[in-house]
């Protein structure tokens, strides 16, 4: 099970050429950051939460989606950067703390939570003075699959809804796609011609 586990997370984990500005944004520096949390969406979503030392906030919405050729090879990256809201950004952060998003366990970790192979991942990239944390759940919002009753499932499922509530993920991704020129594209796991 657990050579499997390694074999899912190696395939939903988002491509390590994602972008030089994304790991930029994300990376840790005491001496200005208080914490951040990143959270993904597979391969095409990054949501940037950061909390400064001086009590401000930041955050961006990176959209992703891979250019491929005609064999369905990925060629060119392409992205959109959104700023977050300082106002959003604090709330997300405390529901996400409320919510246990510093402890939360990995999915394998919890009892009941189901590890697939296809389908929308979630994970979480948690830093902070004392904290250097990467989990995941696969598709924690879908009730065929993960029990709903199981506590750690209700914590993503509210910081996912409360996400959502104040950034309409969807619909600011096909607002994305549909800006995209003329092509064949491929996001977590799709490919999708543009005509």
């Amino acid at each position: 099970m657990r050579y499997l586990a390694i074999i899912i997370i190696l395939i939903l984990l988002p491509d390590n050429s994602i972008s030089q500005e994304l790991e930029q944004i994300t990376t840790f520096d005491s001496t200005s950051h208080k914490r951040i949390y990143k959270i993904s969406k597979s391969d095409f979503q990054h949501i940037v939460l950061i909390e400064n030392l001086d009590g401000t906030f930041n955050g961006k919405l990176v959209n992703t989606i891979w250019k491929v050729n005609r064999k369905e090879e990925r060629t060119k990256l392409i992205q959109q950067t959104l700023k977050i809201p300082p106002y959003h950004v604090e709330e997300l952060m405390n529901i996400g703390f409320i919510n246990n998003i510093e402890t939360l366990s990995d999915c394998e970790d919890v009892d009941g939570c189901v590890i697939g192979l296809d389908g929308t991942s979630i994970s979480f990239n948690i830093r902070a003075p004392e904290l250097d944390r990467n989990y995941w759940y696969w598709e924690p919002d879908n009730d065929h699959y993960q029990d709903s009753t199981i506590t750690e499932i209700k914590n993503v499922r509210t910081i996912l809804d409360e996400i959502d509530k104040r950034i309409s993920l969807r619909t600011l991704y096909d607002s994305f796609t549909s800006d995209l020129p003329i092509g064949k594209y491929a996001y977590g796991g799709i490919i999708m011609t543009k005509k």
